[in-house]
């Protein structure tokens, strides 16, 4: 019986082993099946979701709808009233400079938006004249779906520099990757891409300013639609 008992458990072992070889067979053949656990850390688990940390990002990112030109980007200054309000007696008038886009991650960490605006202005003796501006948007925490970006042109802008006649927008990586671009124009024969055509330096009727146009955020059509855009740094 004890030399029995040393058999069968021989035999134990044997088919032990066995089994054990036969379950690594079916992991090599079929990896789908063996189990994966993924950190919070490793990013969104979604197809492409890589690709918007990596610099790819073109089918992560697109541009829906870009700002508006002419007088439906004119906007008069929002109305805030408190109790040291003693009214205004006339408002100003912005341009508003929005465009919406949509991001297939589950998360972004940050997106940068560049906006740039072409206005066109008559001068005195008769001339056409061309301004330029440009600002910089850093959204982040990007969550799956549809999102809006904007930026304002401040009244002195507005009224100095003339009407809007064209405006591009570029969305980066943090590294400096261009993700989507598009622009629009009212004007005949500008380039689609003209803020970086190297022509546009040659052109002595346009004038580049800085500091005009600015972050929505930092504007007082930061708590306009307040959900539809999302926090900048």
């Amino acid at each position: 019986m004890k030399r029995m008992g040393w058999m069968l458990a021989g035999f134990g072992v044997v088919l032990a082993v066995l089994a054990a070889n036969r379950l690594l067979a079916q992991q090599a053949v079929h990896p789908s099946t063996r189990s994966t656990t993924v950190s919070p850390s490793a990013g969104p688990a979604v197809p492409g979701a890589a690709d918007v940390a990596g610099g790819k990002g073109e089918k992560n990112v697109r541009i829906k709808h870009m700002p508006k030109l002419g007088k439906a980007c004119k906007e008069r200054t929002p109305e805030y009233t408190n109790s040291a309000s003693h009214g205004v007696k006339r408002q100003k008038e912005w341009g508003v400079f929005d465009v919406t886009y949509e991001t297939a991650p589950e998360w972004v960490d940050e997106l940068v938006f560049t906006i740039y605006l072409m206005t066109e202005h008559r001068t005195l003796a008769g001339k056409k004249e061309y301004n330029t501006f440009q600002a910089t948007i850093r959204s982040v925490d990007i969550q799956h779906g549809e999102h809006m970006a904007g930026v304002v042109l401040q009244p002195a802008g507005l009224l100095r520099f003339g009407e809007p006649v064209a405006v591009g927008v570029e969305i980066a990586n943090p590294d400096g990757t261009v993700l989507a671009a598009d622009s629009t124009s009212s004007l005949t024969g500008l380039p689609s891409d003209w803020w970086k055509n190297p022509k546009m330096a040659d052109v002595q009727a346009v004038v580049k300013h800085d500091g005009y146009l600015v972050d929505r955020a930092k504007s007082p059509f930061a708590l306009v639609d307040l959900d539809d855009f999302e926090v900048t740094k």
